[in-house]
């Protein structure tokens, strides 16, 4: 990646920066991210058991449902307790051989103790220089699900054998769980009501750049659980496989978002690589396709391109929704409502919110059948530590009165009650899936509302370090069932 354009308005930075694997495959072998695997509790449903989604279903029926129906939805299972389930397994085996051979897959789901639980067996044959699709499925009788209370992950190990010699293996996480996006109750996790309590997050952190080290990452999704959030958006381009990895470990959603909204080929390439890779994780439940697109997500053509990207992501995963982040902002005016993005929106499988909380009611009421999660809103915070505004020292405090004219925003750097309304106003309407507050953790660039020296955001709830500012405590008094927290001099302490 080349770092000398200019590309976002944060630090993307640029060189090789994740992790880097050289692979020797054998001429048959499976397709690199070949795998896939749709795991499904098979939950009790007016006494009946509910049926894995057929593949190709479109997931706006299947997971977007009315209130009507989500009152015959299946019920909700606790955490730690087993169900029976049904795993859908699809390989890709890639010969790069000039004559056909039989290939035989070997499919084994493993606990966490390594024990076999299920196994499956077929026989194909793989054509001269092609890729050959081996479709599977296998029942669990005790499924462990995977939730935000008991993460359970199962390993799935697939081995490829010709001529009883194996040519290739691979193991894969999954877990068991169901997702449903209610356009009048919001989210469901095994038919348990959740509201999503999330964080945007850029991909820097202090000291380290854009090569942040596993460590961490893990450092930073403690740091947010432990506000109470139970969401991250990969805001906005695909994570690491580690961040993912972590996520499905600790039991946080995740949000997963492309880089582009486009249907160039370049761009459904790209998406199309993120879903491959992603898909196995439980942790993912949504995928992104487009944030603040502002000169072209009111038209028609963007409307063609949202399809196109839709169907692109289902023909590689149809379990999980699309949104793309809407911001009500043409680049020279807001607007209070999103009627103008009607056309484009309504192809999302849930419409995505970018503040204009004004928008909220008047898209539900106009849009009553589709669901809705405000995918980015104020968090309203500051410098750590700093109880005064000093825009030449790059300080600034959300609640000091003389902002508008300490700051050269002005009016616009007056944000003293952004992140208590608009958190507020999210939780009081259950159509509303859930918030993403920007942001979880201070970024490199976008130095707003303090201008020059000030060369990183203050948005975040944590500082580039990932130590707590005292928003931390403010969102975690109604995000966690933790004692209240009192003032002090210095700031907020237990």
């Amino acid at each position: 990646m080349d770092a000398t354009g200019r590309e976002g308005w944060w630090y993307e930075g640029g060189g090789i920066y994740r992790h880097v694997w050289l692979e020797y495959r054998d001429c048959i072998h499976i397709a690199p991210d070949g795998v896939y695997v749709a795991a499904k509790p098979l939950l009790a449903i007016g006494g009946m058991a509910s049926a894995p989604a057929a593949a190709g279903a479109d997931v706006r029926l299947q997971e977007a449902g009315t209130a009507a129906q989500s009152q015959e939805a299946g019920i909700a299972v606790q955490p730690g307790e087993a169900v029976a389930a049904s795993v859908r397994i699809r390989t890709e085996v890639r010969s790069r051989k000039l004559e056909a051979e039989i290939v035989q897959v070997i499919s084994t789901v493993e606990d966490v103790d390594g024990n076999a639980v299920a196994k499956t067996e077929s026989s194909l044959t793989a054509n001269p220089w092609e890729d050959t699709i081996c479709e599977q499925e296998i029942s669990m009788e005790q499924a462990m699900l995977w939730s935000l209370e008991s993460p359970y992950l199962y390993k799935l190990r697939i081995k490829i054998l010709v001529n009883r010699t194996e040519t290739d293996s691979c193991v894969t996480s999954f877990g068991v769980r169901s997702i449903r996006f209610d356009a009048d109750q919001g989210f469901f996790l095994n038919e348990k009501h959740v509201k999503i309590k999330g964080l945007c997050c850029h991909h820097d952190h202090a000291g380290v750049g854009i090569a942040v080290p596993d460590s961490v990452q893990e450092y930073r999704i403690a740091k947010m659980k432990e506000m109470g959030a139970n969401a991250y958006r990969t805001a906005h381009y695909p994570p690491t496989r580690e961040l993912l990895d972590i996520c499905d470990r600790m039991g946080v959603l995740v949000f997963d978002e492309t880089r582009r909204m486009s249907a160039a080929p370049q761009d459904l390439e790209c998406i199309q690589a993120m879903v491959r890779r992603d898909r196995n994780h439980p942790c993912v439940f949504l995928w992104g396709i487009g944030n603040e697109e502002i000169f072209a997500q009111h038209r028609p053509e963007m409307a063609r391109a949202t399809v196109t990207m839709r169907m692109a992501v289902r023909k590689l995963d149809d379990t999980r929704p699309i949104t793309s982040a809407v911001v009500c902002w043409d680049g020279k005016q807001r607007f209070d409502n999103a009627a103008m993005y009607v056309p484009v929106t309504k192809e999302l499988d849930v419409m995505g919110f970018n503040y204009c909380q004004t928008a909220w009611d008047d898209y539900h009421e106009r849009m009553p059948k589709q669901p809705i999660i405000i995918t980015e809103a104020s968090a309203n915070s500051g410098t750590r530590g700093c109880y005064e505004t000093d825009e030449a020292r790059g300080m600034y405090y959300v609640m000091d009165p003389d902002n508008e004219t300490k700051c050269k925003n002005g009016k616009k750097a007056v944000k003293r009650n952004n992140g208590e309304n608009q958190w507020k106003a999210c939780d009081e309407r259950p159509y509303l899936a859930g918030i993403f507050l920007w942001t979880g953790i201070d970024y490199r660039g976008e130095p707003t509302p303090s201008a020059w020296p000030a060369v990183n955001s203050q948005f975040g709830i944590l500082d580039s370090c990932g130590f707590r500012k005292d928003n931390f405590y403010y969102y975690r008094s109604w995000w966690t069932d933790e004692p209240n927290f009192t003032f002090s001099l210095t700031g907020m302490r237990r």
